[in-house]
């Protein structure tokens, strides 16, 4: 009966080995399913890529050339773009908040429901942008060139606008308490529903 014993146990032993690595297999293809499919999606930031939804939060883009780019919807949280060219680029519902675009180039950049809590955007041209619905809370976009611009349901509650160019600009339904705007230009700027 011994011998009988040790033949079977001998058995299961040698399948529950083979039951152990089937089922390790089995763990490790699904956690690289899981993974692959709850990862962001990627993109390389370039002219022109299509980087909608993505997360670049935290990246170093400055200076980089990224005309025409789709990020729409992106999550774009203290990425650095300080210098970056981001004409014609699409950031409808983007996240920028706390990101820095110090002497951006957004010509004609579409931000309509972006939102810029306390980023920084010194110098940078926002001429054609859109902004509508925009949110730049605490943001400062002092020495910004907004010129000839219409700027509709933008809240810019706390934001500096010192030395900013809002020359020829028209301002429509705008937040715009406890803004410090010393030495702002609203040469010819049309306010309306302030």
């Amino acid at each position: 009966m011994s011998v009988y014993f040790t033949i079977i146990r001998r058995r299961c032993l040698r399948y529950s080995h083979r039951l152990a690595f089937v089922a390790a297999a089995a763990a490790l293809a699904l956690g690289a399913l899981t993974a692959t499919a709850s990862a962001a999606p990627s993109c390389a930031p370039a002219p022109h890529a299509n980087c909608a939804g993505v997360d670049l939060s935290g990246m170093d883009l400055h200076g980089r050339d990224l005309t025409g780019i789709n990020l729409k919807g992106a999550t774009l949280k203290a990425t650095n773009l300080n210098g970056a060219i981001l004409r014609g680029a699409q950031l409808q519902a983007a996240d920028l908040s706390a990101a820095t675009l110090n002497n951006a180039d957004l010509r004609k950049a579409n931000l309509k429901s972006a939102t810029l809590k306390v980023a920084s955007l010194r110098g940078a041209v926002l001429s054609g942008a859109n902004l509508y619905q925009s949110n730049f809370t605490y943001a400062n976009l002092a020495n910004a060139k907004l010129q000839k611009m219409l700027i509709s349901s933008v809240t810019l509650i706390g934001a500096n606008l010192t030395g900013a160019d809002l020359s020829n600009a028209t301002l429509n339904n705008i937040s715009f308490s406890d803004v410090k705007g010393d030495g702002a230009t609203f040469k010819r700027a049309t306010f309306r529903s302030v």
